[in-house]
């Protein structure tokens, strides 16, 4: 097999897709979100050992990952120093920077560009708008810690512990709700900083079964 088959067969497997069902939460009333519960926005820059990964297999990859107020974007390569794609998403819309014939398979980039709003943007547990942001219960067991959602700009909503929210907790896990309240991701952050960064960011797509790991290097 030439040099590039593994790499475009890996590629190819985690661009099948699975399909799944996904369950709906029950929120009870809506609230102002309190400042301690709102984390502040990701910014700057990182480079972290990706693994992308679903039932047929897995890719290993270089991530150059850039923050900024308005954008996430990231150039995905190869250990071998092939690159796959360098990308800039904006909320929905994803600028192609440049890409090889490898990010060019199908549904490769949508996937990415969706796990980084959602690891990192508008559609993740540090995008919520604190002028606007809505807090509301999470309907459970009366013994169980307490969940709340955070509402996103896009109207999807974020849920985590109160807890670890309001304590700024070196780990939050996060389950990402569509706007119809069925559950999409479950996103886990650890060995979060003193400054809020997160070293470590797992999300698991509950609609697809894929599953994006990040491990810092360097930020």
């Amino acid at each position: 097999m030439p040099k590039s088959g593994p790499i475009a067969a890996a590629l190819l497997s985690l661009c099948a897709g699975l399909t799944a069902c996904a369950s709906a939460v029950e929120l009870g009333g809506a609230s102002p979100a309190p400042e301690s519960m709102l984390r502040a926005p990701l910014r700057g820059r990182l480079v972290a050992q990706a693994v992308l990964s679903d039932a047929r297999g897995a890719l290993e990859a270089t991530a150059h990952v850039a923050l900024s107020d308005t954008a996430v974007r990231v150039h995905l390569g190869t250990s071998s120093g092939l690159t796959i794609f360098d990308i800039e998403v904006r909320g929905a819309e994803t600028a192609v920077r440049s890409e090889s014939e490898f990010g060019r398979m199908p549904g490769l980039r949508e996937r990415v560009a969706s796990d980084l709003r959602r690891l990192f943007g508008d559609r993740s547990a540090f995008g919520a708008d604190a002028a606007s942001a809505v807090v509301r219960d999470v309907v459970g067991p009366a013994a169980a810690p307490r969940r709340v959602a955070l509402r996103l700009a896009d109207g999807s909503w974020a849920v985590a512990d109160a807890d670890e929210l309001a304590a700024r907790a070196t780990s939050l896990r996060v389950t990402l709700l569509g706007a119809d309240l069925r559950e999409e991701a479950a996103v886990t952050y650890d060995d979060i900083s003193d400054d809020g960064f997160p070293r470590s960011l797992r999300l698991d797509d509950l609609a697809d079964g894929h599953r994006i790991e990040l491990d810092v290097v360097q930020v």
